[in-house]
């Protein structure tokens, strides 16, 4: 299915359970250190939970036998552990933040190392904004949950247990009293926990709706302005703001409720533990400085759990976050490279279809051919033309193994492409699409892209093509960055056709490759396409039917096949053939404009 971001994405298919499982394996990478964290959590947990027995000897025992001296001794020796406390609370917080950045490189880079093996129709099927939300902002979530697991809930966890033991060890009467609230912590929270995390997710889903907003109109911001639809696309903003903003609210009240339902828990243990000391104090069975210790553990007791609820709404949201970035690890590619995939040799270049059907995978039961057989010899230029969604990029698109035929079998000097590795069939087959991309960085590197060649190969195909003093031209020649070169979109394409020369393919595949420039720069990358494709196997999409007429071959494609094929003479003799009405259409329109 096609995606925008005028819908919401479908729930992620992995579950919390497998995604804090997946996190854990992440965490598991690095056990030594986090076996070092715990136990450093251990012994600051045992340090802090041991101070409360000093407030009890401070008031039992010194100030009950009026010992100024054991009374200062008995301080000093809470601070000193209380600053022992504070040291190891340092050194594991930042072990903590260097075991997070690391699994989340880790998991940008599977995740990412995934999104290149996926297939075209991955992409063309969804808003690049959303892709980009995982990679960038919900990886970052892994890092907050990481930390979260290492630094709070881990150490808080484990707090809580000494804390607990502590107080059964000092009395355990008033233990039991302050514990009797813990059914209905535990029972409220895992209702509100349950409900949390829909909401949560749903709130993922309207902020990546927004990413993929922002990023489509930032690509589109020409025609936005164009055609002055600048009020028109910002309602659209905001209007998706509110969602992100009404997701947000929403999955913030539900986890407010776990706040109140802890607080109520906190009021009520205080309750029960001062019934019960009034009690025992009546029964002698309790001192002053039991009680004070047990306010002070009550507090401490409490301290983890609050800690937790200010947690709760940022590991949710995370967990959501991370199932994300899981899915899209668990994306698998419906164009596989074979288990024995040999490394393709094309010496002549010939290219055969046979018997080809082939659908999009979002929409199976549309075909857009059907039976599709025809041959090319190596060295042959042939030409595709065709209404709009007739199938012909389609067409060139499975030669360079895009797309993936449902049907039938592509061969290339007789063999197989779906039996080819893809370093090999890539190396061979280049494709130089009608909107040339130039990456950051220098013109040196674009030129080598994907390829290790010599710069004395690449200058002398850069003269071959008489791209030199174009070259020269610039700030720093070879090595002037692209955003400062100042490139035309013609300029660029020239760029790209050089690129491709460099490469060195066997088989050249030529998607509307003219149709961004203007007359002159189309005449010079006419004529670098004509030394380009020379000795080469040639497959050329175009409109222009002008720019086509000394093919080899031409492929009229239509009604899911080739309707008409053979030289422009050819097909211009057949009386009422659908190339002749298109050629004549063509160049009756450009008359009219003249």
């Amino acid at each position: 299915m096609r995606q925008n971001y005028k819908k919401d994405e479908a729930s992620s298919r992995v579950t919390k359970g497998e995604t804090i499982k997946r996190i854990l394996k992440y965490c598991a990478l690095y056990k030594t250190r986090v076996a070092f964290i715990s136990l450093l959590a251990v012994i600051g947990s045992a340090v802090k939970t041991v101070i409360p027995f000093f407030t009890k000897r401070a008031v039992d025992v010194d100030i009950a036998n009026g010992d100024v001296k054991g009374l200062l001794i008995t301080v000093l020796s809470a601070t000193i552990l209380a600053a022992i406390w504070g040291i190891l609370a340092i050194v594991r917080d930042n072990m903590t933040v260097r075991i997070a950045n690391e699994v989340v490189y880790r998991a940008r880079t599977d995740a990412y190392s995934n999104i290149l093996s996926l297939p075209l129709g991955f992409f063309d099927s969804r808003p690049s904004g959303r892709i980009i939300t995982r990679i960038i902002n919900d990886c970052d979530k892994l890092k907050d949950i990481t930390k979260s697991l290492t630094s709070s809930l881990i150490p808080n966890l484990i707090f809580l247990i000494m804390v607990m033991v502590m107080m059964l060890i000092l009395n355990p009467f008033l233990a039991l009293s302050c514990f009797v609230v813990i059914p209905f912590l535990v029972i409220t929270s895992y209702f509100i926990i349950i409900r949390g995390y829909s909401n949560w997710e749903n709130f993922r889903k309207k902020e990546s709706n927004f990413t993929a907003f922002v990023h489509e109109d930032y690509a589109g911001i020409r025609p936005v302005q164009s055609f002055g639809a600048e009020n028109e696309t910002f309602d659209e903003c905001d209007r998706l703001l509110k969602d992100v903003q009404k997701g947000w609210e929403k999955a913030v009240r539900r986890s407010d409720a776990f706040g109140i339902v802890v607080n109520a828990s906190i009021a009520l243990g205080y309750v029960f533990l001062f019934l019960c000391a009034v009690y025992w104090m009546k029964e002698g069975s309790v001192t002053v400085g039991e009680i004070l210790a047990f306010i002070s553990y009550i507090g401490l007791f409490w301290q983890p759990i609050r800690s937790l609820v200010s947690l709760y709404n940022q590991i949710i949201n995370n967990l959501t976050a991370a199932a994300r970035v899981f899915e899209i690890m668990d994306e698998k590619s419906d164009i596989l490279e074979d288990e024995n995939a040999f490394d393709i040799k094309v010496e002549k270049g010939d290219v055969e279809f046979r018997n080809v059907t082939f659908s999009y995978p979002d929409d199976e039961d549309t075909n857009i051919v059907e039976n599709l057989s025809f041959s090319v010899s190596g060295g042959e230029t042939v030409a595709l033309v065709g209404p709009t969604g007739a199938g012909k990029t389609t067409i060139i698109n499975m030669i360079a193994r895009f797309y993936d035929s449902v049907e039938g079998e592509i061969l290339i000097d007789g063999q197989d492409i779906r039996k080819a590795s893809f370093s090999s069939l890539r190396s061979a087959v280049s494709v130089m699409p009608q909107d040339s991309v130039l990456f950051s960085g220098t013109i040196r590197e674009n030129l080598m892209y994907g390829r290790e060649v010599e710069d004395s190969v690449m200058e002398d195909k850069i003269r071959e093509l008489g791209l030199s003093s174009l070259i020269e031209s610039l700030p720093s020649g070879y090595d002037t960055l692209v955003k400062d070169a100042g490139l035309s979109s013609g300029q660029k394409q020239l760029i790209a056709l050089a690129r491709t020369m460099i490469a060195d393919p066997k088989i050249l595949i030529l998607d509307e490759a003219t149709s961004n420039v203007d007359t002159r720069t189309e005449l010079m990358v006419q004529r670098g396409l004509k030394i380009l494709m020379k000795g080469r196997t040639s497959f050329i999409v175009a409109h222009r039917l002008s720019t086509i007429r000394n093919a080899s071959e031409i492929f009229v494609v239509g009604n899911k096949t080739i309707m008409e094929r053979g030289s422009h003479d050819e097909l211009m003799a057949i009386e009422g053939g659908e190339y002749r009405s298109l050629y004549e259409a063509q160049f009756a329109l450009v008359d009219t404009k003249e």
